[in-house]
């Protein structure tokens, strides 16, 4: 028996197999458009263009994050612009009420759409969001506050010597206010208590709510110790402040004093034990 071979044909084979590798790495280079399409083509070259690559993807990531920012900027700016239409409606609304010919109602009118313009701008702060991250930062998270247990829709009549007083004490500094005697809106005692503050210790403050109850607060990581005087009877709940779980301030009234109890108005007392356990009396007549 005889192995017959053909040598010439098995070199062209070869040459031919080889001729067919070259042939497919050309076409995926003209296929893919890159002059190295794997090690073998340029070990050094390969590690310089991926390291390029990276540095060309994370510079367009970088720009679509600076659009990001931009659109979210741009979104604070629109707030920001209509915060301040808000407050030029509401200076003109001022300089309005100044007009000797209004009648009270009138004056009450342009009052009751200042308020819903301070409310609009609150709001305005609290709750405007981009990708449901506000757009403005709140207030430190360290303030101690007492909110009003009365919704005051008529006249507060004040009466001097009687209940125009206040007294707050914060961190075992006294603050005194005093409103002058007469009949005022809740909003009025606001505003007249809110500019003494302002003058005597601007890390309270007071605010009116939506539905007309008023709250006292002390930021900067200030503690309300107790309040005192006549105009006590603004505030009385507590919320909770930093640490939480404290009773922060108590009001105080005359020795042998009576309190009016009324159901569904100031018949219930709510107070917390610990951060997260809160309880609720509730006075029967």
């Amino acid at each position: 028996m005889r192995v017959k071979n053909n040598p010439i044909l098995v070199k062209i084979l070869n040459h031919k197999s080889k001729n067919n590798c070259r042939l497919g790495k050309s076409l995926k280079k003209l296929s893919m458009g890159l002059r190295i399409t794997g090690a073998a083509d340029d070990a050094a070259g390969l590690s310089i263009s991926e390291k390029m690559k990276a540095q060309i993807r994370s510079l367009n990531r970088a720009s679509k994050n600076a659009q990001d920012a931009h659109s979210f900027l741009m979104t604070r700016d629109g707030v920001l612009d209509e915060t301040h239409h808000l407050l030029q409606r509401m200076r003109e609304l001022n300089i309005q009420s100044l007009n000797a010919t209004l009648t009270d109602e009138d004056r009450k009118k342009i009052q009751k759409e200042f308020r819903a313009l301070q409310i609009a701008i609150s709001e305005l702060a609290a709750k405007s969001e981009f990708n449901t991250i506000p757009l403005f930062d709140a207030h430190e998270v360290s303030f101690y506050a007492f909110e009003g247990n009365q919704k005051f829709t008529d006249l507060v009549k004040i009466v001097d010597g009687l209940n125009n007083d206040l007294l707050i004490s914060v961190d075992g500094e006294i603050t005194e206010v005093f409103v002058a005697e007469g009949a005022y809106t809740i909003a009025e005692i606001a505003d007249l208590i809110d500019s003494e503050l302002f003058d005597k210790n601007p890390d309270l403050i007071i605010n009116l709510t939506g539905d007309n109850t008023l709250s006292l607060q002390a930021e900067n990581n200030l503690s309300i110790d107790f309040i005192k005087g006549g105009l006590s009877f603004l505030f009385y709940e507590y919320c909770m402040g930093t640490p939480p779980g404290l009773i922060i301030g108590v009001t105080e009234f005359q020795e042998n004093g009576r309190l009016n109890i009324i159901p569904g108005h100031n018949d219930r007392l709510n107070f917390y034990v610990g951060s997260d356990k809160e309880y609720s009396i509730c006075f029967e007549l």
